[in-house]
């Protein structure tokens, strides 16, 4: 949601920034509503048009947070459990 905020608080409009990234504007209010989470080249746009306002996850959507999320909890899980042969925590 932060973009919606970013929009509201520079007076641009879904449409303007849809036309100034490359793309429709319901793709954009998709990625605005965090309904998708757009591609790579359509995020390193939106970021280099919003500055230093948002960062990558900002943009994602409600699905894949909760995905990468998901991610990181295994992961750690992961690193707590892996053991060598004497007992140590193998870094990774």
């Amino acid at each position: 949601m932060k973009l919606l905020i970013y929009l509201k608080k520079n007076k641009m409009s879904m449409r303007e920034l849809a036309i100034r990234v490359g793309v429709t504007p319901a793709t954009m209010s998709k990625i605005v509503n965090q309904e998708m989470s757009p591609s790579l080249k359509t995020a390193t746009k939106i970021l280099f048009i919003t500055g230093d306002e948002l960062d990558f996850l900002d943009l994602c959507s409600e699905r894949d947070m909760k995905e990468l999320e998901q991610f990181y909890i295994e992961e750690e899980r992961l690193k707590n459990n892996l053991k060598n042969v004497d007992g140590k925590t193998i870094d990774v």
